[in-house]
């Protein structure tokens, strides 16, 4: 019951700040929302490791909850904003199944390194994956300008 509480909670957050964070994106553009929001995320998800109670667990997944509703438009946005409009069918088509196929995976990797490597792995894992996201994000950002607005 009590994961059920935590999923509940982040959720909520996220949902309710996603539309919110799509005007953001719009009035401010994705760079901003992307270099918040994924550094949120990736450092809640990390402090998760060395919570002690019930408190900060919340807190911690609320924090996960508001840096993934900044983070999720934004990085629509800036797909879109990079794929020329003749092609957006394809991409977009390729980019869904990409995201729905790490659906799929995430849990079964997450599972996997539960059960192999420890309760803390999948955590690890989750904040380094965004860590990188961020790396290549700025990468790109900063190599292209003008990508991300």
């Amino acid at each position: 019951n009590e994961f059920s509480l935590l999923l509940i909670a982040g959720g909520a957050v996220m949902l309710l700040l996603v539309l919110l964070a799509g005007r953001w994106v719009d009035r401010l553009g994705s760079r901003p929302l992307l270099y918040t929001g994924i550094p949120v995320a990736a450092a809640a998800t990390f402090a998760i490791l060395f919570i002690s109670s019930r408190a900060q667990l919340y807190a911690a997944v609320i924090a996960v909850g508001f840096g993934y509703a900044l983070l999720i438009p934004a990085w629509n946005a800036m797909v879109a904003s990079i794929v020329p409009e003749e092609k957006r069918g394809a991409a977009w088509g390729a980019y869904m199944t990409v995201s729905g196929s790490g659906y799929v995976a995430g849990p079964i990797v997450a599972g996997w390194l539960w059960e192999s490597v420890g309760h803390r792995a999948p955590f690890i894992a989750s904040a380094a994956a965004l860590a990188g996201l961020f790396v290549l994000i700025s990468f790109i950002s900063f190599r292209k300008k003008g990508v991300i607005r």
